[in-house]
């Protein structure tokens, strides 16, 4: 399938509950501020020509349908609900079987999603046979694929290689061989790219953060619980799933989630994620269960320990009163919470104060020390000349995500024979939108010292160093930053 610049996409799902409902909606948030037309039916109030016209119109002209499937959804779309209910989703199925149908099988256009794994029994038999994609750790596989940007690209055949007879010795050739891309390494010496910026990186690939691990091991070992604080890309899930690899290896039971799984829709789905036992979504009834399962585990002398990536979404959509409780465990649990900012942030949004106050540790994350980045800089030193790995260190500077970002762009289009400059548009595309999302979180006098920074001003805003976004001598940790401001403000 041909897809536009702005692909459009229609999303077909059921009204589970209205926590399933906001999911949808975020998500197609999230893909509209991706470039992508998405259309979802929260968007109208009533179309006039009808929801049965609409939606079959909506099917229609779209490149692609994203199906959220759920045990609901799949009822509705087999027609297996009782009369009267779920006619939108009835009839969309209706539509999108018969034009599978139409098209002898073959389907480049629907496309099945999930928010949970244990959701994959629900996926329609008549799209069975697809890709399908678990959100939100497949976002990215989704994402390329609704803009035709594959993560492999086959290259085309080179030349046929003249094979000279096996009884004749072979003359050497006179002709020089192409020169290298200014930049790069001879194409053939390139090995398999050891950079990934969008999955979370773990042993033996995890470099650095020494004393983040020490601090995190010391709590362990007093039973103490922490709030890790960072933002987002700067290496919060590499540490704690390689610190979690840690803990289990010494005979701890890890639990680690994610506000952003499947499993944090709702708090009891989240609490059976944890226990493996179904429960009541009332604050108190959860948290009886989450507390019988961690005295359960403690009792072999190691409490249980329960990490909890992107907590945000978790402390505005799960009642106060379940995390009162769970203040009360800490000491049979050990709690990590993971987050992009501080806790009682996030509480005093809700006009809440955090029952966590002065109960949690807080490690922060900031930029990589100096050894670590040069040790990610190394990965690219057979690929990349000295040049080129100059301009590594003063883009990216220490910052991990954006050490990722360049080396894997740059060694790519090594491969790929691309020129500098095409390399380094992807690198800057992909910056781009991250730093955008940084820009709106900071404080008007944060943005100011960002900015005046650019005609030369030391930048001496503790809270900025803290974030990652400022070296330890008040500059901005790499060209990339200064580019962006530059160009986009």
């Amino acid at each position: 399938m041909t897809v536009t610049s702005s692909p459009r996409v229609f999303i077909s799902y059921s009204w589970d509950s209205e926590v399933h409902k906001q999911r949808v909606l975020e998500l197609a948030e999230q893909l509209r501020d991706g470039g992508i037309d998405c259309e979802l039916d929260q968007y109208y109030q009533s179309p006039p020509e009808g929801w049965a016209l609409w939606m079959l119109r909506q099917v229609k002209q779209a490149d692609f349908v994203m199906m959220i499937c759920t045990q609901t959804y799949y009822q509705r779309a087999l027609g297996e609900e009782p009369p009267g209910t779920g006619k939108g989703v009835k009839l969309e199925g209706a539509i999108i079987n018969n034009e599978i149908f139409n098209s002898e099988a073959k389907n480049e256009k629907f496309i099945p999603v999930l928010f949970s794994g244990s959701d994959m029994q629900f996926v329609p038999e008549f799209i069975l046979s697809v890709s399908r994609y678990i959100l939100p750790q497949d976002h990215e596989k989704l994402y390329r694929r609704l803009t035709n940007q594959p993560e492999v690209i086959k290259r085309p055949p080179g030349q046929r290689k003249i094979l000279p007879p096996v009884n004749i010795s072979p003359e050497k050739s006179s002709t020089p061989s192409a020169p290298p891309l200014e930049g790069f390494s001879p194409i053939h010496s390139i090995p398999e790219n050891p950079y990934n910026f969008w999955d979370p990186v773990t042993p033996p690939r995890f470099v650095g953060r020494t004393k983040e691990i020490q601090q995190l091991a010391t709590a362990l070992a007093e039973h103490r619980s922490l709030s890790v604080i960072g933002d987002w890309r700067i290496g919060k899930t590499s540490l704690l799933h390689t610190w979690a690899q840690q803990a289990q290896q010494q005979g701890n039971v890890v639990v680690s989630l994610s506000g952003e799984d499947g499993a944090a829709q709702s708090l009891a789905t989240f609490v059976e994620a944890i226990t493996g036992s179904p429960t009541a979504a009332e604050p108190d009834p959860a948290a009886d269960r989450l507390a019988q399962w961690s005295q359960q585990q403690a009792k072999s002398g190691l409490p249980p320990l329960l990490i909890i990536d992107e907590v945000e979404t978790c402390l505005k959509r799960f009642e106060p009163r379940f995390f009162e409780r769970l203040r009360g465990m800490l000491g049979t649990l050990i709690l990590v919470l993971a987050s992009w900012r501080e806790l009682d942030r996030v509480f005093q949004e809700r006009r809440l104060t955090s029952p966590f106050e002065n109960r949690l540790g807080i490690l922060r994350l900031g930029l990589l020390e100096p050894e670590a980045a040069g040790t990610l800089v190394q990965w690219s030193q057979t690929s990349l000349n000295t040049a080129m790995i100059t301009k590594m260190h003063q883009y990216a500077g220490r910052h991990p995500f954006y050490l990722q970002l360049w080396g894997y762009h740059f060694i790519n289009a090594q491969r790929l024979g691309e020129s500098f400059d095409a390399a380094f548009d992807k690198f800057y595309q992909d910056a781009s939108p991250r730093l955008r999302k940084l820009w709106h979180t900071l404080t008007e006098k944060e943005q100011q010292a960002l900015t005046d920074s650019l005609s030369g001003k030391p930048i001496q805003r503790r809270s900025l160093r803290l974030r990652g976004l400022v070296t330890e001598d008040g500059q901005l940790f790499g060209k990339i930053l200064e580019e962006w401001l530059r160009e986009e403000l």
